[in-house]
């Protein structure tokens, strides 16, 4: 790899996202049709960002909320339930108890 070659891969990024000056521009371009090896590069690099991004999608704001409102309605329901199953011991273990005082009244 030449000098130039090592400029233009520190300037492929700039070039193509359009960031780069008009001279800049010409001077890239120019290179990649001359240089194969330099062509490639850039070939490699477009790929790899058409992989890339599709995967680094952020999720919008609408769509963390909707998120965070399954989670609240979880975390409720599971409290609800917990309340529901502790209710429910207590009040059998009353009516145990109950039976029994009952049991043992009547033997007396």
């Amino acid at each position: 790899m030449s000098w130039n070659c090592d400029i233009v891969m520190d300037l492929i990024s700039l070039y193509h996202d359009g960031l780069a000056s008009e001279a800049t521009k010409q001077f890239v371009s120019q290179h990649l049709t001359e240089c194969p090896t330099c062509r490639q590069q850039y070939k490699q690099y477009r790929k790899f960002l058409q992989k890339i991004s599709g995967l680094s999608q952020i999720p919008s704001e609408q769509r963390m909320e909707q998120n965070f409102s399954l989670l609240a309605n979880r975390m409720r329901r599971r409290r609800m339930m917990l309340g529901i199953g502790m209710l429910s011991y207590v009040c059998a273990s009353v009516c145990c108890f109950t039976m029994l005082l009952l049991r043992l009244k009547n033997k007396l």
